[in-house]
Protein backbone atom coordinates (compact mmCIF):
# COMPACT_ATOMS: atom_id res chain seq x y z
CA UNK A 1 0.00 0.00 0.00
CA UNK A 2 2.73 2.26 0.88
CA UNK A 3 4.10 1.74 -2.32
CA UNK A 4 0.97 2.33 -4.15
CA UNK A 5 0.59 5.97 -2.44
CA UNK A 6 3.74 6.90 -3.38
CA UNK A 7 3.70 6.12 -6.95
CA UNK A 8 0.03 7.99 -6.98
CA UNK A 9 2.15 10.72 -5.70
CA UNK A 10 4.35 10.72 -7.89
CA UNK A 11 2.18 10.74 -10.76
CA UNK A 12 -0.05 13.67 -9.34
CA UNK A 13 3.09 16.11 -8.64
CA UNK A 14 4.13 14.91 -12.50
CA UNK A 15 0.55 15.60 -13.33
CA UNK A 16 0.51 18.96 -11.78
CA UNK A 17 3.53 20.32 -12.75
CA UNK A 18 3.11 19.36 -16.84
CA UNK A 19 -0.46 21.21 -16.17
CA UNK A 20 1.24 24.12 -14.76
CA UNK A 21 4.03 24.43 -17.40
CA UNK A 22 1.31 23.83 -20.07
CA UNK A 23 1.96 27.56 -22.18
CA UNK A 24 -1.73 29.14 -24.07
CA UNK A 25 0.17 31.94 -25.36
CA UNK A 26 1.96 31.30 -29.00
CA UNK A 27 4.59 32.86 -30.00
CA UNK A 28 4.75 34.88 -25.99
CA UNK A 29 8.55 35.29 -26.66
CA UNK A 30 8.15 36.45 -30.23
CA UNK A 31 11.06 34.07 -31.04
CA UNK A 32 9.63 34.18 -34.44
CA UNK A 33 10.81 37.33 -35.14
CA UNK A 34 7.70 38.13 -36.36
CA UNK A 35 4.00 38.84 -35.00
CA UNK A 36 2.96 34.96 -35.46
CA UNK A 37 0.21 33.68 -33.63
CA UNK A 38 -1.19 37.42 -32.70
CA UNK A 39 -4.56 38.26 -34.84
CA UNK A 40 -4.72 42.09 -33.34
CA UNK A 41 -2.00 44.05 -34.15
CA UNK A 42 -1.47 47.64 -34.10
CA UNK A 43 1.37 49.87 -34.22
CA UNK A 44 3.73 47.24 -33.06
CA UNK A 45 7.15 46.03 -33.59
CA UNK A 46 9.33 42.83 -32.71
CA UNK A 47 12.68 43.85 -32.46
CA UNK A 48 16.31 41.97 -31.86
CA UNK A 49 17.72 44.06 -28.96
CA UNK A 50 17.39 43.89 -25.06
CA UNK A 51 15.07 41.05 -24.80
CA UNK A 52 13.97 39.68 -21.45
CA UNK A 53 15.23 36.12 -23.07
CA UNK A 54 15.62 34.58 -26.14
CA UNK A 55 16.51 37.03 -29.08
CA UNK A 56 13.72 39.32 -29.70
CA UNK A 57 11.04 41.53 -27.54
CA UNK A 58 7.90 43.32 -28.74
CA UNK A 59 7.59 47.45 -28.68
CA UNK A 60 4.39 48.69 -28.44
CA UNK A 61 5.08 52.07 -30.45
CA UNK A 62 4.50 55.60 -29.55
CA UNK A 63 1.13 56.79 -29.07
CA UNK A 64 -1.69 53.99 -29.65
CA UNK A 65 -1.02 50.80 -30.18
CA UNK A 66 -2.10 46.81 -29.08
CA UNK A 67 -1.41 43.67 -29.77
CA UNK A 68 -3.92 40.38 -29.07
CA UNK A 69 -4.54 36.93 -29.63
CA UNK A 70 -7.49 34.50 -28.26
CA UNK A 71 -6.45 30.94 -26.68
CA UNK A 72 -8.06 27.81 -26.00
CA UNK A 73 -9.55 27.72 -22.13
CA UNK A 74 -11.99 25.69 -19.90
CA UNK A 75 -15.07 27.16 -18.54
CA UNK A 76 -14.12 27.51 -14.81
CA UNK A 77 -10.51 26.73 -14.62
CA UNK A 78 -8.37 29.45 -13.36
CA UNK A 79 -5.19 30.85 -15.02
CA UNK A 80 -2.38 32.79 -14.83
CA UNK A 81 -1.28 35.43 -16.71
CA UNK A 82 2.20 37.37 -16.83
CA UNK A 83 4.17 39.83 -18.95
CA UNK A 84 7.72 41.09 -18.71
CA UNK A 85 7.05 45.03 -19.44
CA UNK A 86 9.03 48.31 -19.39
CA UNK A 87 8.54 51.96 -20.44
CA UNK A 88 11.25 53.36 -23.56
CA UNK A 89 10.92 56.68 -22.10
CA UNK A 90 11.58 58.48 -17.74
CA UNK A 91 8.60 60.99 -17.37
CA UNK A 92 5.63 59.43 -19.37
CA UNK A 93 2.48 60.84 -18.37
CA UNK A 94 0.32 59.21 -15.00
CA UNK A 95 -2.28 56.53 -17.00
CA UNK A 96 -0.56 56.53 -20.39
CA UNK A 97 0.63 52.99 -19.58
CA UNK A 98 -0.13 49.71 -20.86
CA UNK A 99 -2.98 47.78 -19.37
CA UNK A 100 -3.51 43.52 -20.13
CA UNK A 101 -6.90 42.61 -20.58
CA UNK A 102 -8.39 39.23 -20.31
CA UNK A 103 -11.58 39.17 -22.13
CA UNK A 104 -14.07 36.35 -23.07
CA UNK A 105 -13.58 37.46 -26.87
CA UNK A 106 -12.18 39.96 -29.07
CA UNK A 107 -13.39 43.75 -27.83
CA UNK A 108 -16.22 41.92 -25.23
CA UNK A 109 -16.33 42.78 -21.37
CA UNK A 110 -13.08 42.69 -19.60
CA UNK A 111 -12.62 39.37 -16.99
CA UNK A 112 -10.10 40.72 -15.88
CA UNK A 113 -7.23 43.41 -16.16
CA UNK A 114 -3.90 44.72 -14.54
CA UNK A 115 -2.54 48.34 -15.72
CA UNK A 116 1.40 48.23 -16.47
CA UNK A 117 2.72 51.23 -13.99
CA UNK A 118 4.00 54.09 -16.45
CA UNK A 119 7.12 54.52 -14.03
CA UNK A 120 8.69 51.11 -14.80
CA UNK A 121 12.10 51.69 -16.51
CA UNK A 122 13.30 48.34 -15.99
CA UNK A 123 12.09 45.03 -16.55
CA UNK A 124 9.27 43.65 -14.26
CA UNK A 125 6.83 40.72 -14.30
CA UNK A 126 3.68 41.96 -13.67
CA UNK A 127 1.07 38.66 -13.06
CA UNK A 128 -2.84 38.17 -11.84
CA UNK A 129 -4.59 35.23 -11.81
CA UNK A 130 -7.92 34.91 -13.69
CA UNK A 131 -11.48 32.07 -14.26
CA UNK A 132 -12.32 31.60 -17.89
CA UNK A 133 -16.04 31.91 -18.69
CA UNK A 134 -15.80 30.35 -22.16
CA UNK A 135 -14.34 27.70 -23.74
CA UNK A 136 -11.88 30.32 -25.77
CA UNK A 137 -10.55 33.37 -24.23
CA UNK A 138 -8.58 36.82 -25.58
CA UNK A 139 -5.54 38.24 -24.59
CA UNK A 140 -5.16 41.97 -25.16
CA UNK A 141 -2.24 44.34 -24.20
CA UNK A 142 -3.16 47.79 -25.03
CA UNK A 143 -1.98 51.10 -24.81
CA UNK A 144 -3.50 54.34 -24.62
CA UNK A 145 -2.74 57.87 -27.23
CA UNK A 146 -0.32 59.78 -25.75
CA UNK A 147 -0.24 63.38 -24.51
CA UNK A 148 3.26 64.44 -23.41
CA UNK A 149 6.47 62.42 -23.54
CA UNK A 150 6.48 59.18 -25.54
CA UNK A 151 4.99 56.60 -24.10
CA UNK A 152 6.55 53.51 -26.06
CA UNK A 153 6.09 50.41 -23.95
CA UNK A 154 8.78 46.86 -24.34
CA UNK A 155 6.96 44.21 -23.64
CA UNK A 156 8.60 39.85 -23.53
CA UNK A 157 7.47 36.97 -22.27
CA UNK A 158 3.57 36.94 -22.27
CA UNK A 159 2.47 33.70 -21.00
CA UNK A 160 -0.93 32.61 -20.06
CA UNK A 161 -0.78 28.56 -18.11
CA UNK A 162 -2.90 27.08 -15.89
CA UNK A 163 -2.99 28.65 -12.19
CA UNK A 164 -0.01 27.26 -10.13
CA UNK A 165 -1.04 24.09 -8.02
CA UNK A 166 1.59 26.39 -5.01
CA UNK A 167 -1.76 28.91 -4.81
CA UNK A 168 -3.46 28.63 -1.80
CA UNK A 169 -7.05 29.88 -1.41
CA UNK A 170 -7.19 33.41 0.50
CA UNK A 171 -9.70 35.92 0.60
CA UNK A 172 -7.82 38.19 -1.99
CA UNK A 173 -5.78 37.62 -4.85
CA UNK A 174 -1.95 39.79 -3.56
CA UNK A 175 -0.80 41.30 -7.12
CA UNK A 176 2.92 42.11 -6.70
CA UNK A 177 5.43 43.19 -8.95
CA UNK A 178 8.92 41.42 -9.10
CA UNK A 179 12.35 42.47 -10.25
CA UNK A 180 14.75 42.46 -11.55
CA UNK A 181 13.91 39.31 -14.01
CA UNK A 182 16.08 37.30 -14.69
CA UNK A 183 17.28 37.88 -11.24
CA UNK A 184 21.07 37.19 -10.37
CA UNK A 185 22.10 37.91 -6.96
CA UNK A 186 19.11 39.77 -4.91
CA UNK A 187 15.39 39.68 -6.20
CA UNK A 188 13.00 42.41 -5.24
CA UNK A 189 9.47 42.21 -4.62
CA UNK A 190 6.88 45.18 -4.12
CA UNK A 191 4.82 44.74 -1.07
CA UNK A 192 3.59 48.29 -0.69
CA UNK A 193 -0.16 46.94 -0.39
CA UNK A 194 0.67 44.77 2.47
CA UNK A 195 3.60 46.88 4.70
CA UNK A 196 1.39 47.03 7.66
CA UNK A 197 1.48 43.26 7.99
CA UNK A 198 4.22 40.51 8.28
CA UNK A 199 4.49 38.65 4.59
CA UNK A 200 6.02 35.49 3.77
CA UNK A 201 8.16 34.97 1.17
CA UNK A 202 8.87 31.43 -0.44
CA UNK A 203 10.55 30.33 -3.43
CA UNK A 204 9.87 27.01 -5.16
CA UNK A 205 11.17 24.80 -8.33
CA UNK A 206 9.29 23.95 -11.19
CA UNK A 207 8.80 20.23 -9.62
CA UNK A 208 7.26 22.04 -6.76
CA UNK A 209 9.71 22.18 -4.25
CA UNK A 210 10.73 24.77 -1.91
CA UNK A 211 14.08 26.18 -2.46
CA UNK A 212 13.50 28.72 0.42
CA UNK A 213 11.29 30.51 2.83
CA UNK A 214 11.78 33.82 4.34
CA UNK A 215 9.32 36.21 6.27
CA UNK A 216 9.45 40.08 6.55
CA UNK A 217 8.54 41.94 9.67
CA UNK A 218 6.45 45.19 8.94
CA UNK A 219 8.23 47.79 7.32
CA UNK A 220 9.73 49.07 4.37
CA UNK A 221 7.37 48.08 1.32
CA UNK A 222 10.13 47.26 -0.90
CA UNK A 223 11.76 43.60 0.07
CA UNK A 224 14.75 41.37 -0.80
CA UNK A 225 15.64 37.75 -1.33
CA UNK A 226 19.34 36.67 -1.69
CA UNK A 227 19.23 34.13 -4.50
CA UNK A 228 22.94 34.06 -4.72
CA UNK A 229 23.97 30.62 -5.79
CA UNK A 230 20.73 29.09 -6.30
CA UNK A 231 21.16 27.65 -9.81
CA UNK A 232 19.68 28.85 -12.90
CA UNK A 233 16.40 28.26 -13.91
CA UNK A 234 12.42 29.03 -14.00
CA UNK A 235 11.38 29.59 -10.44
CA UNK A 236 8.11 30.42 -8.50
CA UNK A 237 7.58 33.11 -5.75
CA UNK A 238 5.19 32.53 -3.64
CA UNK A 239 4.20 36.26 -1.67
CA UNK A 240 1.61 35.55 1.75
CA UNK A 241 0.13 37.26 4.37
CA UNK A 242 -2.96 36.53 6.71
CA UNK A 243 -5.75 37.07 4.12
CA UNK A 244 -3.62 37.53 0.32
CA UNK A 245 -1.39 35.30 -1.91
CA UNK A 246 -0.02 35.94 -5.28
CA UNK A 247 2.36 33.57 -7.46
CA UNK A 248 5.09 35.12 -10.03
CA UNK A 249 7.11 32.83 -12.41
CA UNK A 250 10.75 34.25 -12.68
CA UNK A 251 14.00 33.30 -13.87
CA UNK A 252 17.70 32.65 -11.91
CA UNK A 253 20.27 33.76 -14.19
Amino acid sequence: MKKITKISLVLSLALAVNMYSQELINNGGFETGDLTGYSLVDNVTVFASEPVSGTYKLTLRNSFSEIGQSITTTIGASYTASVFYRMANAGVTAAEGGTIYIESSQGSADIASLYLDESILTYTQASFTFTATGTSTFVRISKPDRTGINNAMQIDDLSVVPASPLSVKKSEKYVFKSYPNPAKDVLYFDAKSVSSKPVKAELYNINGAKILSKIFEPGNSTKSLDVKGINRGVYFLKIETDNESGVNKIIID
